[in-house]
């Protein structure tokens, strides 16, 4: 059995009244020192994410902000942390449920920054600040940008976010999907003896400021059927290409895409006798081009994986040397499992 993570967890805390060269104050007003005084204070009243508990690094952040404020900027309580596993714990009550999810933003890299919430003014970082069940939008500021970044993110109770998360590259991702095309001239279903054409493809994109881009390989799909007696049509069609989409947010589960798509192709089509196996073959090279509208739906905001489906119309004319000119204007359906990677945010 694997004991959990508290269990197993070991190394040391240090915790501050002051930063080196510092003079830890005391106050006749609070007739005592003034870190310990508010750290006291916090195992009452600085249960930051409401879970029930008080623990180390929420009591430390409760007197360091009021110490520092108190001092009017004379004294900055320091933590230093060397932990293998879980660097916090419990020093008063006990963790009754998940609490409020958490944006951590610890590391040295961000001072100078600051992190502002829909409500309130900016609070400067090193810290945690606790956040909303579901919807949030917040804005960085970062000491050599004139204007902040604005993100959006959905998060779950009890869940840990770190400011390098969000600062992360854009939401990208890797995608299989699979089409089916119904072609609206007759002749091609009669020359294929097929009505609806199937391809499967992988593809990888990415997402920024509600626009969604992509570029995509179909794999090599081949349609063989019998025409008439004794006659066999083959076609073997092989497609890449790219699209762009416009991003419409309903929540944190689903999104509206609307774009459109163009893909370079290449048809090999082939028909045999099947009693003489005499054949006659060509190719062609053609543009793709057309409009597509599909849904997405998350399955959970904290998970990587989403799934689309959605419909569209393309557009195209294969030119076959023996054959002549074929209209392969096609309504398709399409469906996509998706795995995301980079920052879980999305940058307003």
């Amino acid at each position: 059995v694997i004991r959990t993570l508290d269990k197993v967890s070991e190394g040391s805390v240090i915790l501050a009244a002051s930063a080196r060269n510092e003079t830890a104050l005391e106050s006749d007003d609070l007739k005592a020192d003034v870190y310990s005084h508010f750290f006291v204070e916090a195992l009452t009243s600085g249960d930051r994410n409401g879970d029930g508990s008080v623990s180390l690094l929420e009591a430390h952040d409760y007197a360091k902000a009021r110490t520092y404020a108190f001092t009017k900027g004379r004294q900055r309580p320091t933590l230093d942390v060397e932990m293998i596993g879980d660097s916090d714990f419990a020093l008063k009550g006990q963790r009754r449920r998940d609490g409020k999810p958490v944006l951590e933003a610890w590391s040295q890299q961000f001072d100078g920054y600051s992190v502002g919430l829909a409500k309130g003014a900016p609070v400067e970082l090193p810290l945690a600040i606790p956040l909303e069940e579901g919807k949030n939008e917040i804005s960085v500021y970062a000491p050599d940008e004139s204007e902040p970044r604005r993100f959006a993110l959905n998060l779950d109770r009890g869940e840990r976010i770190s400011l390098q998360q969000i600062l992360a590259p854009p939401p990208y991702y890797a995608a299989y999907s699979i089409a089916i095309d119904l072609p609206n001239d007759s002749r091609i279903r009669k020359l294929t003896g097929s009505s609806a054409l199937i391809d499967h493809g992988i593809a990888v994109g990415g997402e920024w400021q509600n626009w969604d881009a992509f570029v995509r390989l179909a794999l090599d799909s081949t349609t063989t059927k019998e025409v008439r007696e004794g006659i066999t049509a083959t076609l073997k069609v092989g497609k890449w290409g790219g699209g762009i989409s416009r991003v419409l947010h309903l929540g944190e589960k689903f999104a509206l895409r609307l774009g459109i798509h163009g893909q370079r192709v290449t048809s090999n089509l082939k028909f045999q006798d099947d009693s003489t196996l005499d054949s006659q073959s060509n190719e062609a090279h053609s543009l793709r081009w057309g409009w597509w509208l599909d849904s997405t739906f998350k399955f959970n905001p904290s998970f990587p994986l989403k799934f689309s489906m959605g419909a569209g119309q393309a557009f195209e004319r294969r030119v076959f040397e023996t054959f002549g000119v074929l209209p392969m204007n096609t309504t398709f359906i399409s469906g996509s499992l998706l795995w995301e990677f980079g920052s879980p945010a999305r940058e307003l």
